[in-house]
């Protein structure tokens, strides 16, 4: 298409929100697109552009992105720029520097870009995935851990108090903390969570801190955190046991971020603990317990 003849097809931009993707049309006829996610407070993380098969070679990319950077500036917005193509536009356009978010301005180049979208293409950006702690085979060997180190601290502690008077119902203690651990028939609804829901509770809340504290720090919206946690027995003798974690965000955030959440929450301390901790230190004594002085966290 020439200049003179674009001179007079008529372009209109919408905003598709049922697909959150701005379209243009030249005559009213669909010729390309550009996907994004409307973030808080008014940023937009730009995804993807495509065109029409038909419109190529045509300027409509060009013209789309064009047209989304005008439109986003009118609603006094900013933006997060994850296409290559967006990025690799603003890299070589004046005039839309001041439209990049200071806090999440996206990716600095092309390559940079595209290297995220060919990891996103091979399957390596899923919230949902599971976490498999298994217990290795008789002939594994392990290095038994040094029980003589000094070069160590307390980082948590916790009591369970048994009283001869009770059945199973135990008394949890952590700091001031104070609950209820049980181990009911089947059938009855017990006085409190199993260790072993406990032990998944514990992974569940620590993964949601945990990632809480990164997306305050370089997100602004990932809403609500809801961690699931289901302990998973094999029916088949020698299949191995696991834990399958799934994390849920109420707010969208853009699957190239995926990845880099699903790295941090494996590197949270209860997870390192299950996987890395196989090393329990028992002692036993006779006596009634030093109830003056209750075992608390060091700080």
């Amino acid at each position: 298409m020439s200049s003179e003849e674009r001179a007079q097809v008529t372009e209109d931009l919408t905003d598709n929100t049922a697909e959150s993707r701005f379209e243009l049309r030249r005559d009213g006829e669909l010729v390309g697109w550009l996907y994004y996610r409307h973030l808080r407070p008014d940023r937009y993380a730009l995804l993807h552009t495509e065109v029409e098969p038909s419109h190529r070679r045509q300027g409509v990319a060009g013209a789309t992105v064009r047209r989304v950077l005008d439109e986003i500036r009118a609603r006094g917005g900013t933006v997060t720029a994850i296409c290559s193509f967006v990025v690799d536009f603003l890299s070589r356009t004046t005039g839309y520097a001041d439209l990049l978010d200071p806090r999440h301005p996206g990716y600095s180049d092309r390559a940079a870009a595209e290297a995220a979208r060919r990891e996103q293409a091979d399957g390596r950006g899923v919230a949902e995935h599971a976490v498999s702690f298994e217990r290795p085979s008789q002939e594994a060997t392990r290095k038994e851990p040094d029980m003589s180190a000094t070069d160590e601290r307390i980082v948590a502690t916790a009591r369970a108090t048994l009283p001869a008077t009770n059945r199973l119902e135990t008394e949890i203690r952590a700091g001031d903390f104070v609950g209820v651990a049980d181990d009911p028939a089947v059938g009855t609804p017990g006085a409190g969570p199993t260790p072993t829901e406990y032990l998944m509770m514990a992974l569940a809340s620590c993964t949601a801190i945990t990632l809480r504290s990164y997306a305050d720090r370089k997100y602004d919206y990932a809403g609500d955190i809801t961690v699931d946690v289901t302990y998973h027995e094999p029916t088949t003798v020698g299949a191995s046991r696991y834990l399958h974690r799934t994390i849920r965000l109420s707010e969208e955030v853009p699957e190239q971020d995926f990845q880099s959440m699903i790295n941090i929450v494996e590197k949270t301390p209860v997870t390192l603990l299950l996987q890395f901790a196989w090393s329990v230190r028992t002692e036993i004594a006779n006596g009634p317990a030093d109830t003056t002085t209750v075992p608390t966290t060091a700080s």
